[in-house]
């Protein structure tokens, strides 16, 4: 059996060896796959983390995407805290910036760019969506000059600090990096204790995807491993332990509040709907006065009489 599989990984196509070797290196692709000889635990273990670490970083692309998308549709970031995302956001940077500058492998971090970059998405959701003024989630919205007076100085803000921590330079060079990484322990807690307490204190979870919080668990609990196997970086497995435990919470909160509806979500209804059956009897009122004032008339033959009076107008042949 083992001569039948070594007669086929023995000739690879370049398209399938190539990302292989890319992945596994050069000593583990030629054990496990060229001799097929699964026996060596080393290159297992490595095998293991880095199928990991690509399916990490493939979900990565998506695991918010779904949070975007309920925003958009509804229209409204309620019960979703600006300041857990910021925190998060800063955390991102901070990790992204670090495996960049010391060369870690893209399958150990590629995850964070594609999460730093759907954050900025949902930021700048969130601040688009606040200038929604007033008590009724259906009133007329701001202008969009108002939206962009919100969003744009977080665009521009994050653009200048997202150059600075990845460039290498003299303002935050790789040491002070380093010692910034320290803080991404206690940014897992805090960017996700807010939404925890707005969990709590709504009795829901709001707009809060459960895609987004059960995959961002399931991920940090991966990256434990991931991290321990390829980089040994203390601060970084510490850093993901914390998440994990954090977005665990953030998981039990997403299953015991299943299907709730808090309070503030029913006023909103309430107020949305008294909101629409204000307009439409203004609307009915303004039709009223309209035929109110309109004199009334009616045809009689071939000629038209108005009603408040007996006199007749011969219409023109």
């Amino acid at each position: 059996m083992t001569h039948f599989v070594q007669s086929i990984t023995h000739n690879l196509p370049g398209f399938i060896r190539d990302p292989a070797v890319a992945l596994l290196g050069q000593e583990c692709y030629t054990t496990l796959i060229y001799n097929v000889d699964l026996d060596d635990r080393q290159c297992l273990t490595l095998a293991l983390s880095k199928t990991l670490g690509v399916g990490l970083v493939a979900g990565g692309a998506i695991v918010k995407l779904p949070q975007i998308i309920k925003i958009v549709r509804s229209k409204s970031a309620r019960g979703i805290s600006l300041t857990s995302f910021l925190l998060d956001t800063a955390g991102l940077l901070i990790v992204l910036a670090y495996n960049v500058r010391l060369g870690f492998p893209f399958s150990t971090w590629g995850e964070n760019l594609f999460l730093f970059v759907q954050n900025f998405i949902i930021i700048s959701l969130i601040l688009g969506y606040s200038a929604r003024q007033g008590l009724h989630p259906k009133a007329p919205v701001s202008s969009s000059h108002s939206k962009t007076t919100r969003v744009l100085p977080f665009w521009v803000g994050m653009a200048l600090v997202t150059y600075l921590f990845m460039d290498n330079t003299p303002l935050i060079p790789t040491k002070i990096l380093r010692g910034l990484l320290t803080l991404t322990i206690p940014l897992a807690i805090s960017s996700k204790l807010p939404q925890i307490v707005t969990n709590a204190k709504n009795g829901s979870t709001g707009q809060l995807s459960s895609f987004l919080v059960f995959n961002s668990f399931a991920g940090c609990v991966a990256r434990l491993f991931t991290t321990q196997t390829e980089t040994g970086d203390a601060t970084l497995w510490w850093g993901f332990l914390v998440a994990a435990l954090a977005n665990g919470i953030l998981a039990l909160q997403m299953l015991y509040y299943w299907n709730t509806s808090s309070p503030m979500d029913a006023y909103a209804a309430q107020a949305t709907v008294s909101y629409r059956e204000k307009e439409k009897a203004e609307q009915q009122a303004e039709l009223a006065a309209i035929k109110a004032t309109a004199p009334e008339t009616r045809s009689v033959g071939t000629g038209t009489r108005k009603a408040s009076g007996p006199k007749w107008v011969r219409k023109p042949d």
